[in-house]
């Protein structure tokens, strides 16, 4: 890797969530022809899911929505660093928004597993656990509050079904832009993240390895938070997972270690940095993990099981995902070492 920037992030990719609010640029709706078109490539899946791990993009054009999503496909990982896809029909049957959203899966990435089971298509949606209180839960399981986070692959996707009576909003925020504010008011902490730390491997069973770090232990490494790389400057963290290191080792953290991760934490959530949104049924959020971390608030459920909130998520390594170091690469874009099936039983 090489030494990180002294010059602040320039361009789209810096944003702040302040003077988003004040745009509707970064909303991308889909026209009918397009929605047509996109129906048309789902048309071309096999009716059993198994089969569409074997699609490719050229075996599904897009006609007049390919060059929408080829400059999408930009956006997400030159611009921005997310996109916000909206017009999809939430009312269509859940197989038939199964088959929308995996044509645009495969056209932005290769899409890998996300979940010891292997899951490339996961339903998140609160199964009862306790995010905040269970070391090893995770958040798609759960209705608590998430913190920020970066997830595997190079980005993560989102289509939401159905929303939560009450909460269950995302927010989003430019490390880019984090990145900036430390340069200028904290930059003695910059070589702290870009040093990094281990991180908590977490999921619903142990035996399963993600990044080459078997669930259940604390990884013998660090992950850089902040790193420079062929020019490029990436950030990342999931904010649990490394707290979670000193909960389960009960070694505390180093003072200036404790700084930077409060510091960074602060400015994420500082007032005017995130953008928060409340995804509408049918919308598509896409987060590149390399520039963008997400969150969710807590919220309160429906009691029938048809109304509950649900989203569907992917984990994507894009196809003009960026060159990364290779300590990072591996643990970025491996995924789950787990079987590969579109969704478990």
């Amino acid at each position: 890797m090489e030494p990180l920037p002294t010059r602040p992030v320039c361009g789209r990719m810096a944003w702040r969530g302040a003077d988003l609010v004040q745009q509707g640029d970064w909303i991308d709706a889909l026209t009918p022809d397009e929605l047509t078109a996109l129906g048309a490539a789902a048309g071309r899946l096999g009716e059993n899911p198994a089969s569409w791990i074997g699609a490719r993009p050229e075996g599904l054009p897009l006609g007049p929505l390919a060059t929408r999503v080829a400059r999408m496909a930009d956006e997400l990982e030159n611009g921005r660093g997310f996109l916000l896809i909206r017009g999809i029909d939430a009312t269509l049957a859940l197989h038939e928004l199964k088959k929308l959203y995996w044509v645009l899966g495969v056209h932005f990435g290769r899409i890998v597993p996300q979940n010891m089971k292997g899951e490339l298509l996961g339903s998140v949606t609160d199964k009862g656990s306790r995010y905040l209180d269970d070391v090893n839960a995770r958040g798609y399981t759960s209705n608590d509050e998430l913190f920020f986070h970066s997830d595997a692959g190079d980005a993560v996707s989102l289509l939401c079904v159905r929303q939560a009576r009450t909460g269950g909003d995302n927010a989003i925020v430019s490390t880019m832009a984090i990145y900036n504010v430390l340069l200028e008011e904290a930059p003695h902490l910059l070589p702290v993240l870009a040093r990094g730390f281990p991180v908590y491997v977490r999921d619903e069973a142990k035996g399963a390895r993600v990044g080459g770090v078997t669930v259940g232990e604390v990884s013998g490494r660090r992950f850089p938070v902040f790193s420079h790389y062929k020019g490029r400057l990436s950030g990342g963290i999931n904010l649990k997972s490394v707290r979670a290191v000193a909960q389960v080792t009960g070694v505390p953290f180093t003072s200036e270690e404790t700084e930077a991760l409060d510091a960074f934490e602060s400015i994420a959530t500082r007032d005017g940095m995130a953008l928060s949104l409340r995804a509408q049924p049918g919308d598509i959020l896409i987060v590149n993990n390399c520039m963008v971390l997400h969150k969710r608030t807590g919220f309160e459920d429906y009691e029938a099981p048809d109304r509950k909130r649900l989203l569907l998520r992917f984990w994507i390594n894009l196809h003009n995902g960026r060159e990364l170091a290779p300590e990072i690469e591996t643990a970025l874009r491996r995924g789950f070492d787990a079987t590969p099936v579109v969704e478990a039983a």
